[in-house]
């Protein structure tokens, strides 16, 4: 790491992506994402044809290589990202931790104001009070609830179930359209 320094290489964030299973409990991502396996069964079935290639030894070298980084740069530039499932998932969960303009659910403990006398709530998103999802993916207007509300730049957005607000919360840019994407 020092000899990195000193060449003024400069890290903003260190990814660790881990063969972990299954998905970490906290996942908002949609469970048809995922591939419940092994952990390594899908890089070794890439390494397969490669000679000499010992998945426990990478395995084993890439964790003392994160945890030299960790204790180099800090434990708050480091971060673990699951790699098991679809690549687009992958994908999403990466640019998620680096792009900060990435389009991301806000924190709704945060958003909410009900406090206040005469507070009516958040404005609605797009598709007012009914579901995004079932919109873009099945093409039906379904009435949403408030049960079931996930906030993205300020504005609420309403889901018919929680497996509807799981997959908007995954991925909010493909229901609703923004200046860049």
């Amino acid at each position: 790491m020092e000899k990195l320094k000193a060449h003024g290489l400069q890290f903003d964030k260190i990814i660790n992506l881990r063969d972990m299973s299954p998905l970490p409990e906290e996942s908002d991502e949609p469970a048809e994402n995922m591939k419940e396996q092994e952990p390594g069964t899908e890089i070794k079935a890439r390494m397969a044809g490669v000679e000499f290639y010992d998945y426990d030894a990478e395995v084993e070298t890439a964790t003392k290589i994160y945890g030299l980084a960790g204790e180099s740069l800090g434990a708050e530039l480091c971060c673990e990202i699951h790699c098991n499932g679809a690549a687009e998932g992958v994908h999403i969960r990466v640019r998620k931790e680096i792009d900060p303009f990435f389009l991301k659910k806000d924190d709704s403990s945060v958003c909410k104001v009900t406090e206040l006398e005469g507070y009516k709530g958040l404005p609605k998103g797009d598709f007012g009070e009914y579901c995004p999802v079932t919109y873009v993916d099945d093409g039906w207007l379904v009435r949403g609830s408030a049960e079931n509300e996930v906030i993205v730049n300020g504005k609420s957005y309403w889901f018919a179930d929680p497996k509807e607000a799981k997959r908007f919360s995954f991925n909010p840019s493909v229901y609703i359209k923004t200046l860049n994407g």
